[in-house]
C-alpha cells in the first residue's frame, strides 16, 4: 500500500479502461470488466496512465517508482526511462516536438526525453535536465 493510498484517474481508449494502482497498469474490457492485460510492477506512484502518440505509435506512459514506462495499447512494454528514487505524482507532458517532460517528483529535477523507434526496438535519450 502506498503511503498516501491510491490516487489516479482511469484512461479510456477504444474498448479498454486502463487504471494504475501502486504504479502498476491494468487494462480491462470496457463492456465486461474482464482483465485484458497487466503491466510490469512499478512499485509505487500516484501518476495516472497518459495516452500519447510517439513516432506514430499510440502508447500509454506511466510514471512510477522506477521512472517512466511506456506500454503499447496491447500491454507490450515499449520502453523505459529510469529516474532516481522518488514519489511520482505529476503527469508526463508531451512537447510540440514529440518529446516528453517527466519529473522526478517532490520538487526535484525535470527531464526532457526523446523516445525513438528503431530497427531493433525503442531507445530513449535525455535532451536536458533542470532543477530550476
Amino acid at each position: 500500500m502506498p503511503e498516501w493510498g491510491f490516487a489516479s484517474s482511469p484512461l479510456v481508449e477504444d474498448d479498454l479502461v486502463v487504471v494504475a494502482a501502486a504504479g502498476k497498469l491494468a487494462a480491462y474490457d470496457i463492456g465486461s470488466g474482464v482483465p485484458r492485460w497487466f503491466g510490469p510492477d512499478g512499485h509505487y506512484g500516484y501518476s495516472s496512465p497518459h495516452l500519447v502518440t510517439i513516432d506514430g505509435v499510440k502508447q500509454i506512459v506511466l510514471l512510477s517508482g522506477p521512472g517512466a514506462t511506456s506500454l503499447g495499447i496491447d500491454g507490450t512494454r515499449l520502453w523505459e526511462y529510469a529516474l532516481p528514487a522518488g514519489a511520482r505524482i505529476v503527469q508526463p507532458a508531451i512537447t510540440a516536438e514529440g518529446d516528453l517532460l517527466v519529473g522526478e517528483g517532490e520538487a526535484h529535477n525535470l527531464h526532457r526525453i526523446s523516445a525513438m523507434r528503431g530497427t531493433t526496438g525503442w531507445t530513449v535519450e535525455e535532451r536536458w535536465s533542470s532543477n530550476g
